[in-house]
Parts: structure tokens; sequence; C-alpha cells
């Protein structure tokens, strides 16, 4: 898990920020800044997130410990910057605090209310915006500029938060990734060193409130990248962040029921034979990032997602056998924030559908045959 410190000190910084703060709302003095202050940030909103027991990196050593770089995420919940941005800063040896492009739009109209502005907040945190429909050379400059000043930061090729659980999520007439070779083929102009692009995903588990942060190796532009190169890195970028995702047990286990009942495969499964198939699958993927707690605790992991996707309504479990809900399995509820309430076995399914030997390990514990009984 991320090693979050403790420091009452940090507490009170932080309180005198938003002191000034809220005198500068109230028309005294100047609008105070936190990124002096990010290592405060990082020990308070980790302390209030539970970062130490739900935060956990793998690959930190792909994770460059000196600057500029441009970090590539997928976008699936809107504290993805903190946390994301706190993995960055423990990974790179406590030497980076990344900027965050963030879209200008995001908060709507009224967005401003008399003691605090949503937008100035996270201005104050080192977000800039963006348009994600009508870009302009101003929005587009920034960046390239911190790059050109060997600064750092994370956007989201996707271009908008995911709402099924899909990597990316292209929707509202965007119909390829953002490219951070953009950023990367204006800086290196005048930088004697490429600039890395550093893919990474974050899986969240939603049957125990963790997160998992995971660094890809970094991917370069050749110096002088026409489009075409440029094309083709930002593809690369997209898809390392895919292969990113981390397996855990509440995937095997909703991939299991979609692909039952997409099979008509309705009969109730016991338990014990659940479990098995849960190994039986993490153990044909031994060159994929898996969490540990499938094999550690195994039972726990199962009877957890299972009481958890009771709750959504995907199924019901009597003595120890479960009986999946087909039509609720398989429907497809509309695309918007309810997505994930409304259907969370596929909005777990989707997180995974792009890993071609996940599914044939899914389909291989699947029985392709109908019957009223048991395959316990």
């Amino acid at each position: 898990m991320a090693d979050i410190p403790h420091n009452t000190r940090s507490w009170l910084a932080l309180l005198a920020i938003f002191i000034r703060y809220g005198l500068y709302r109230l028309g005294i003095g100047s609008c105070p800044t936190f990124r002096n202050n990010m290592y405060d940030c990082l020990v308070v909103i980790g302390r209030v997130m539970k970062w130490r027991e739900r935060l956990r990196i793998v690959g930190g050593k792909h994770c460059p410990n000196k600057e500029p770089v441009v970090f590539c995420s997928n976008h699936i919940k809107k504290d993805d910057p903190f946390v994301t941005g706190a993995a960055i800063f423990l990974s790179s040896g406590r030497g980076i605090w990344v900027y965050y492009m963030m879209r200008d739009n995001f908060f709507g109209p009224g967005k401003a209310r008399l003691l605090y502005d949503p937008d100035e907040l996270l201005t104050m945190l080192g977000a800039r915006h963006i348009s994600r429909e009508q870009v302009t050379l101003s929005q587009l400059r920034v960046f390239i500029d911190f790059l050109k000043e060997g600064k750092s930061f994370l956007m989201y090729p996707g271009r908008s938060r995911s709402r099924s659980g899909l990597v990316m999520e292209y929707r509202d007439g965007i119909t390829e990734p953002g490219g951070p070779s953009f950023f990367v083929a204006q800086a290196q102009r005048s930088r004697d060193e490429s600039i890395p692009m550093v893919p990474l995903a974050r899986t969240f588990n939603p049957v125990k409130k963790t997160t998992t942060i995971a660094f890809g190796e970094p991917i370069y532009l050749p110096d002088g990248a026409d489009r075409k190169q440029q094309r083709a890195a930002d593809l690369a970028v997209v898809e390392a962040i895919g292969e990113l995702i981390e397996m855990n047990a509440a995937h095997i286990i909703a991939g299991i029921i979609y692909l039952r009942c997409l099979h008509g495969v309705h009969a109730p499964i016991s338990m014990s034979t659940l479990q098995n198939q849960v190994i039986e699958v993490a153990d044909s993927l031994s060159g994929r990032a898996l969490d540990p707690a499938i094999r550690r605790d195994t039972a726990y992991e199962v009877r957890a997602t299972v009481a958890y996707l009771e709750d959504g309504k995907m199924l019901r479990e009597v003595d120890d056998y479960i009986t999946p809900w087909p039509s609720h399995v398989l429907a497809s509820p509309p695309l918007d924030k309810s997505f994930a309430e409304a259907n969370p076995i596929k909005h777990l399914v989707n997180q995974i559908l792009h890993l071609p030997d996940v599914v044939r390990a899914l389909e291989a514990v699947i029985p392709h045959w109908t019957n009223s009984h048991s395959d316990a």
C-alpha cells in the first residue's frame, strides 16, 4: 500500500491556506496556491481518503525521477488527479508534482459560490483548463510551455471520464484519443533530450473500495516525427494503458456470470465451484497483472463480490449457491453516470473486454450447455 505519512503540521498548513482563500473571496488579499504545499495536500488528502489502506502502486520503477514527463492515464473517477498525482509523487522518489489537464466545462454553469469556486480551487492545486470540443492555441501553449520549462503534467487521452467502465469511452463526437505526442513534438524542438510519455492505469475495485495504480514503460517520440509517427505513438500509449488494468476477483466473477447468462447457462452455481473457477482463470493469466488477494484470500474475495453483486440485484445467493438474474445481467442501462449502479456486472466486464487472453480464460470455464440443475 502507499506510504502516506501522518503529519499534524500539514493539517494546520492547509487550514491557513483555506483561511487566506476565504479572505480572498471576500476581497481581502490575493488568491493563494497549494503548489508550495503539495506535500501537505498529499498527507491530508491521503489520510481522508485512506490511501494507506486503499492505494497500491505497481510498476513504480517505470516512473521517471526527473522532468519533464507527460503522464497519460485512463479516467474512471472524479478523484483520479489526486490519486494518480500521489502515485506519481511517491514513485518518482518524491520529486515530481504534476500539473493536470482538465476540461474547462467540468463543473458547468453556476459553479462559483460565495466563498469558493471549484475551478479556482483546482487551479490552485495545479489544474489547467482545456476545451474538449473547441480547444484554443493559448490553452495548448500552457502545456507545451510546461514541458519546455522542465515541468510535467497528467492528461487523459480518452478526454472524458468513462461511465460504462470501458478504458477509453469515446463519445459526444470524440472519435480518437487526445494526443500526448503533439505536446511532446512541440516541446522537443527546443530540448536536447527526448520527453517520455508514461502510460499508467487506475483500477478501482468497487467491492473493497481499493485502487491500484500501475505504471508502464515510457514511450518516446522520435525527433522530427511526422503526423503518422505521432498518431502511432498516441495509439501505442492508449494500448499500453489498456494493458495495465489489474485483474481482480470482481472482474473475474463478473465475467463468469456475464458469460454464463450470455450463453444461456442459467443453472445455479455453488460458491465452491465459483472459487475454483476464479483460481483457474487467475492461473491461466500468468503474464497479466493480478490482484494478489485473488490467491491470498479467495474465499473472502468471492463472498465479498457475491454480496456486492447481490446488493446490485444481479443475482441471489441461497445456501451457498448463486443464481444470476439474466435479464438484469444482460440489460443495457443508459450511458450516464448511473451506469455502474444500474448494471455493476457490465461495468466490471467492460473494463476487461479489450483483453483477449482474459476473455479466452473466462470462456474456458463456462459450460456451453443449458441445464436446469446445478453444475457444481
